[in-house]
């Protein structure tokens, strides 16, 4: 299962100008790496190859945002679904515990 969807890893190819130097065959490639669970680093190390004059820090960077950003949706949208949500309360943090309602 993809982190990223593909309509945002397109958005974020588009906007960076990531992906330049890469072919088409190798664009599908990383969709389906994408859509079959690749992690946000070698997603960055696939981009990075096959792109000019782009750290590949910086991308890696940039996907781990979006990546955190789509994992806290999920989250947000399943407490929403089956328990307790509290925008106050940081997804991220290990203490916490939710309780279903």
């Amino acid at each position: 299962m993809s982190v990223i969807t593909e309509k945002r890893l397109a958005d974020l190819l588009e906007t960076n100008n990531w992906f330049r130097a890469g072919s088409s065959e190798q664009r599908n490639k990383l969709f389906e790496g994408n859509s079959n669970g690749l992690t946000v680093d070698v997603l960055s190390g696939i981009i990075w190859l096959c792109s000019e004059n782009v750290p590949r820090e910086q991308i890696l960077s940039i996907l781990k945002e979006e990546e955190q950003k789509e994992l806290d949706e999920i989250v947000k949208e399943l407490m929403l679904k089956f328990g307790y949500y509290d925008n106050n309360i940081f997804m991220d943090d290990p203490y916490v515990c939710y309780d279903i309602v």
